[in-house]
């Protein structure tokens, strides 16, 4: 699926958050088994994907390692 930069912004944005694949998928109003899907294997939903997620944990991880 061809998924718009406004929606791109939102996975990324969403996942950050740890929202589930099935909440992003309401959120950007997308069938849930089809972003699953896309994350798997588009380029694009991916890296938009993993992204969000990464730059919380690395977050989360520089943050706890400063207050110990």
């Amino acid at each position: 699926m061809n998924y718009s930069t406004q929606q791109l912004n939102e996975i990324q944005r969403l996942s950050s958050l740890f929202a589930t694949i099935e909440d992003i998928a309401v959120m950007i109003d997308v069938d849930p088994d089809r972003l699953k899907d896309d994350i798997k294997c588009d380029d694009d939903a991916k890296k938009a994907y993993q992204l969000g997620k990464t730059m919380r944990m690395l977050l989360i991880s520089t943050s706890t390692s400063v207050t110990r």
